[in-house]
């Protein structure tokens, strides 16, 4: 063998180094996960954030930092931040971004706050007896959410028509039906004023119509009041935490029985609490959002968002107006979550663009395990604007939650409520109670215009004001469900309804129920559309419970004249052939 020489032998390591300084150029570049902690006592922003010791102060910090795979970001327990988040930067897979709690309070969640915080404080002027206002000027923003005692309170509206009957009374409901359907519910009147609560915009070019319970029945009225003025007076307020906003003189107008310093009121400031945009894996958990206008929690364009145990609590009525929203985003969910007092939707699973839009789909969401409670309309909606959005909306799975009291302030929602929703979704194992009122209807589900087949089932569902489980539409699986002592006699309704809207409901199998009516409450109603098309439905092995007889109904219109006992069910219509029938025993 040869030797090499000198200068082959330099040549040679020349190559060898210039190989390895390229190879470690080429190799990729590792990002090292950080932890950051945000300390809104003893925090600074001009710290580097990297230990509880050199901790972040401001939600402004943190929203301006872009944030990588595995960075984790704290806030302290026991501590509030007044302001919005936002969350910059996406995660991986085995890597998401983490917003988080740290410190020694266990009991006590961080809380991000959408209310005025310190240094601001109100000043409030004495107007008349029990009214007062803030007199602070152009300081302070349009607010929807105001916390009196410690309770969220909605504003109240207030409309003038030309005159008003004097048979109109508080608790009635006055409708817009033509285009957008707006609802009004009357808590005072007087002269030609009427005030109440809405989350809809009053279209003063419509008329307004009214339904009224009399007589424990619901009446709609021949006539109309006319077309409403929306205006501002002072005679709307009559129970203590009622109030309004007046954007002439920039104040809010209240009802207080106390003087309002020691009444705890808080006004809502910003819009949103935590807002997630085009991101992906990121995981929110362990934190308090409260005391925003418009949403608590806004999970949009974005896929493989993680929510866990966080808690949304008094979310106000503007825009949005939900407690969590899952807009035009998949993958995403929802676990082990407590969502109370929103003065609209709790938890919104929503979509809007073109129809083959994949970044318009809301697929594939889990929302688990949580607790949702007094909230002024539905506790869970899936819903788009237009039937033709409807496949935007598939395979979500609501499943394991316990809703209660909801619907307090509109009127007609449900408990889960889609509407122009796609295929594929799925309502499993709920309890769902206590919906609405006798002037506020609340079904358990309520399947309704436009949705697509959807399987409901292994949900408890009980003392709702407008029925059960209410469906329009076709191919919906309705199963293995308890469904006892909802519907108010106000209504016609009972413990499953099966109506007409833009189709009958069509081809559905309602199957292995146990349905049970306490007095004056019905078993099965079915009306439908003769001039629509409808493939025949299933209605079999399901067990009936009642204390009185003729609780099943089929009409060819939207009402039931007559309604059958069971034998007439099974015999005349050929349903539930091999279901059950038991007279309970008074208890």
């Amino acid at each position: 063998m040869s030797h090499l020489s000198m200068r082959e032998n330099a040549t040679m390591w020349k190559t060898t180094l210039l190989c390895l300084v390229l190879g470690l150029f080429l190799l990729p570049v590792k990002v090292w996960a950080q932890t950051y902690f945000v300390d809104a006592i003893s925090g600074n922003d001009s710290f580097p954030g990297t230990s509880p010791g050199n901790a972040w102060k401001s939600l402004k910090k943190v929203s301006s930092i872009t944030f990588h795979p595995g960075d984790q970001v704290l806030f302290k327990r026991g501590q509030t931040w007044h302001g919005s988040l936002t969350i910059a930067g996406s995660g991986t897979s085995d890597a998401p971004i983490v917003v988080s709690d740290f410190g020694d309070d266990e009991q006590s969640l961080p809380v991000i706050d959408g209310t005025y915080g310190p240094p601001f404080r109100f000043n409030w002027g004495w107007v008349r007896e029990n009214i007062y206002k803030t007199v602070q000027g152009p300081g302070l923003n349009d607010p929807n959410i105001l916390f009196y005692k410690g309770e969220a309170k909605p504003s109240i509206t207030t409309l003038r028509f030309n005159s008003v009957p004097p048979s109109l009374k508080p608790g009635a409901i006055l409708l817009q039906l033509d285009g957008i359907y707006r609802n009004f519910w009357v808590t005072s009147r007087g002269g030609s004023l009427v005030a109440g609560i809405t989350f809809f915009k009053i279209d003063p070019e419509k008329q307004v119509y009214v339904r009224q319970v009399e007589n424990g029945h619901e009446r709609q009225w021949p006539f109309t009041l006319g077309k409403a003025e929306v205006v501002k007076d002072i005679n709307a307020l009559t129970q203590p935490g009622q109030w309004y906003w007046d954007p002439t003189d920039r104040s809010i107008y209240l009802y207080s029985d106390v003087p309002p310093a020691s009444a705890a009121i808080k006004i809502g400031c910003q819009n949103y609490g935590i807002r997630i945009q085009g991101r992906n894996y990121v995981t929110v958990k362990n934190v308090m959002v409260r005391g925003f206008n418009e949403t608590g929690i806004m999970v949009y364009n974005s896929r493989n968002i993680s929510l866990q145990n966080v808690h949304v609590f008094g979310i106000g009525s503007g825009g949005h107006k939900s407690g969590i929203l899952f807009f035009n985003s998949s993958n995403c969910s929802l676990t082990d979550s407590t969502v109370d007092s929103v003065m609209g939707n709790a938890i919104v699973i929503y979509s809007f663009g073109h129809p083959s839009s994949t970044w318009s789909r809301s697929w594939n969401n889990v929302i688990v395990r949580n607790y949702i409670h007094d909230i002024g309309s539905a506790g869970i909606s899936l819903a788009t604007d237009f039937p033709k959005q409807a496949d935007l909306i598939q395979n979500n799975v609501i499943a394991e939650n316990t809703i209660e009291r909801v619907n307090l302030y509109t009127y007609d929602a449900a408990g889960i409520y889609t509407l122009n929703t796609g295929p594929g979704n799925i309502m499993r194992g709920n309890t769902i109670r206590f919906g609405g009122s006798s002037q506020l209807r609340s079904a358990g589900i309520m399947i309704d215009s436009g949705s697509g087949p959807t399987l409901v089932e292994h949900n408890t569902i009980e003392g709702n004001s407008n029925g059960g489980i209410v469906i329009t539409d076709a191919g919906h699986r309705i199963q293995f469900n308890t469904i006892r002592n909802n519907g108010e006699t106000v209504w016609d309704c009972a413990q499953i309804v099966m109506f007409p809207v833009r189709a009958n409901a069509s081809g559905c199998f309602v199957e292995h129920n146990t349905l049970e009516a306490q007095q004056g409450q019905k078993l099965m109603m079915k009306t439908r559309n003769p001039r629509l098309p409808e493939a025949p439905n299933h209605i079999d092995y399901n067990d009936y419970i009642a204390r009185d007889n003729n609780l099943f109904c089929w009409s060819d219109t939207w009402q039931c004249t007559q309604w059958v006992d069971f034998y007439n069910w099974t015999n005349n219509y050929g349903f539930d052939i091999h279901s059950s029938f038991t007279f309970a025993k008074e208890e």
